[in-house]
């Protein structure tokens, strides 16, 4: 899926779970919505530098954490261990679980650093609750993609194994995504009204959020018509030069029935046609 649509889901799940496993305090649920859309967003290190300076900046410079610092450590790594290193532009390193478990474990050495500076219980409790978040955003990613025609090799690279759905996320004729979306919302607008009326418990509620969440994403995964393939080709790299020369045109046989074109067309056309027909198939390709 392409970045807004993970971005949504990332911040309805997240909010799903906030309302009901966390009190109501603004800095715990924006240290998890920061984390969620961060953790959504780590995984695209292949993301395009947007024209114009935007929401899409700053989720672009998120992506050049995993870009810079995350895949090049991950490949020196992999250099060292298999035959065959993979290429560093190949986006399937950032969507596996090593993958994403490598970056997580990243984030959270940079994210716990001014804890062990500070020792302040504060930022100990927003750091957890960010990193939470992330979790929680880069599993969404994963699961979200793997609904998708390209899929994840969810073990890559000791693997290549893929898992794939049939959803086209730049397709604006598949409204499934726009579906996913909205139920994410209802679901989301309930339990906000539950636990606003109170007209269930919140212990209730608590037992309630992670299986609808999870009905939410399993019923996702079975409208996208998930399969386990073969080995999943690696992504284009971006920027990367193609060494193949260019194809010439070639001409292609050119098949009339005369009878046919006479007989269809006005007789004071027949010459010019005929005409065209003697250059076209008597031309000189270079």
């Amino acid at each position: 899926m392409i970045t807004r649509h993970h971005l949504a889901l990332a911040m309805m799940c997240t909010l799903l779970i906030c309302s009901v496993l966390l009190p109501l305090d603004l800095f715990i649920i924006s240290a998890a919505m920061a984390g969620a859309c961060a953790g959504a967003i780590l995984p695209d290190f292949q993301m395009k530098k947007p024209k114009r300076l935007g929401l899409l900046t700053c989720a672009w410079l998120v992506a050049q954490f995993s870009k810079e610092i995350c895949v090049p450590a991950m490949c020196s790594i992999y250099s060292g261990s298999l035959p065959r290193a993979p290429d560093v532009g190949d986006k399937r390193l950032t969507h596996s679980l090593p993958g994403v478990s490598f970056v997580f474990i990243v984030v959270a050495g940079i994210t716990l650093m001014p804890v062990f500076l500070t020792g302040n219980g504060a930022v100990l409790s927003l750091s957890g609750v960010f990193l939470a978040g992330v979790i929680l955003g880069m599993t969404l990613h994963l699961v979200e993609d793997l609904c998708t025609r390209r899929g994840i090799s969810p073990l890559f690279p000791f693997s290549s194994v893929s898992i794939s759905g049939s959803i086209r996320p730049c397709n604006g004729a598949d409204r499934r995504i726009a579906r996913f979306q909205t139920q994410h919302g209802l679901v989301l607008g309930v339990f906000l009204a539950l636990h606003a009326t109170g007209l269930l418990s919140i212990p209730l509620l608590r037992e309630m959020c992670l299986p609808a969440l999870c009905v939410l994403l399993g019923w996702m995964i079975y409208l996208s018509d998930v399969t386990l393939g073969g080995s999943q080709p690696p992504a284009d790299h971006q920027g990367a030069a193609s060494t193949a020369p260019p194809a010439l045109p070639v001409p292609s046989p050119v098949t009339v029935s005369v009878p046919t074109l006479i007989s269809g067309v006005p007789c004071n056309c027949e010459m010019e046609i005929f005409s065209w027909l003697y250059t076209l198939t008597n031309q000189d390709y270079k």
